[in-house]
């Protein structure tokens, strides 16, 4: 069960450099976008990462609960 917490969080951290990356990218757009569109993606991006660790915290939380419960 351990392995596949490891992988699992592999998978994220994966996950979380590639949002990471498209921030940047948009960050980037940010200067250079005469328009708001590159605005309302950062906010929308700035919302989906807040959420998103929100719920990977609560799902590693509950694998370490399932972990100390089976006594591993």
């Amino acid at each position: 069960m351990l392995r596949y917490g490891c992988t699992n969080r592999e998978r994220h951290k994966a996950a979380h450099d590639r949002h990471l990356a498209e921030g940047r990218r948009l960050l980037r757009d940010l200067e250079t976008s005469p328009d708001g569109h590159a605005s309302r993606m950062y906010d929308w991006w700035k919302g989906w990462s807040v959420a998103h660790v929100v719920a990977e915290d609560i799902e590693f939380g509950l694998f370490l609960k399932a972990v100390s419960a089976s006594g591993a």
